[in-house]
């Protein structure tokens, strides 16, 4: 036909070269997918619980413990039979400290609560378990760090005994009707110092026992900072632990259970 030509239709093959008549988007570089595995829980609502958070959501745990008769567990409480308390006082190098190296934020620490041993919940079930068992699932309750001052008369006692329960802090093993203490723990029933109060520090010191020991012993302001299981820790059907009672120690090590619960 008259007319015609032989050159290509620019706007007909690939080689476009008339830019204006192409699409700009076919010259942007178009984002690569990221290939991944992670599921976008956002818009999975039942999926957004975790469960078994690495940092726990309470101050409750639980760990899984497993030795041998002859090795035992290696653990040491501090114990409390009438207010049935049993807390941690040393974790010896074994099944404690292999738990504490895989499970950091569910550490075994000293001072936490032991509140269950294998469905066992009270002061000497829990103790004869441990004798009794190779393998232990245990409940542990963390105490609460706070701080109290106290202001102390001259010639008023402090009201509280204590025992030593390493060679850095001190316990509180018991308590007298008539004190400071006594009288804080009226005036402050969610912050009461019960029996099981780990004391830490007292007006700045810390560190070693007779210091501590020597500055309850002062007169006018008193600072303590201290560890308790007190009714503010407890869960509320728990009662707070403030009767008399024998501190013990137990070094825990398993043994037949014939022979742990005296049996022939």
């Amino acid at each position: 036909m008259a007319g015609e030509t032989n050159e290509p239709n620019s706007a007909v093959i690939l080689g476009i070269t008339n830019m204006d008549m192409a699409d700009p988007q076919e010259h942007n570089p178009r984002p690569v997918p990221v290939m991944t595995d992670k599921v976008d829980k956002s818009m999975l609502p039942f999926l957004t619980r975790e469960f078994e958070p690495k940092t726990p959501n309470t101050r409750e745990y639980q760990v899984n413990l497993y030795t041998s008769f002859a090795k035992g567990y290696n653990l040491q409480f501090s114990s409390n039979a009438l207010a049935d308390l049993v807390v941690v006082k040393f974790v010896g190098q074994g099944p404690g400290t292999k738990w504490n190296s895989i499970y950091p934020d569910r550490a075994i620490h000293p001072n936490d609560r032991m509140i269950e041993v294998n469905g066992k919940a009270l002061h000497f079930g829990m103790l004869d378990e441990l004798r009794a068992t190779e393998q232990a699932t245990i409940k542990f309750r963390r105490p609460v760090t706070c701080s109290i001052v106290l202001n102390r008369p001259a010639g008023r006692q402090m009201g509280i005994g204590v025992l030593e329960f390493d060679e850095q802090s001190i316990w509180v093993n018991e308590l007298a009707k008539e004190g400071v203490i006594p009288d804080w723990n009226l005036q402050n029933p969610l912050s009461q110092v019960v029996l099981g109060t780990r004391i830490l520090e007292v007006n700045g010191k810390r560190g070693n026992c007779d210091l501590l020991k020597a500055e309850l012993q002062q007169t006018g302001r008193i600072d303590i900072l201290l560890e308790s299981h007190g009714p503010e820790t407890a869960n509320p059907k728990e009662p707070a632990a403030l009767t008399y009672g024998l501190l013990v120690d137990a070094s825990i090590k398993p043994q037949n259970r014939a022979i742990a619960n005296g049996e022939n």
